[in-house]
């Protein structure tokens, strides 16, 4: 039996791939994150893993900052 092999994903302008959906982050309920995006770059079931890329709006709240007291 041959393996398939996995479909490459082309970068495309402005940090994003072809074929992936930009999806908003934890963008309902009370979770104090703003302007952050995701894109599940790849995923395989059998290995129970995903490969993601995040941004960060500028002005955002990421997930790192919403759970941590700020610095100065």
């Amino acid at each position: 039996m041959v393996k398939a092999r996995p479909k490459t994903k082309r970068a495309a302008r402005g940090y994003t791939w072809e074929d992936v959906e930009v999806l908003a982050y934890k963008a309902e309920g009370a979770v104090p994150f703003r302007g952050v995006t995701r894109q599940v770059l790849f995923r395989d079931p059998h290995l129970a893993a995903e490969w993601r890329y995040f941004e960060v709006a500028p002005g955002g709240i990421p997930p790192w900052s919403a759970t941590s007291t700020p610095t100065r």
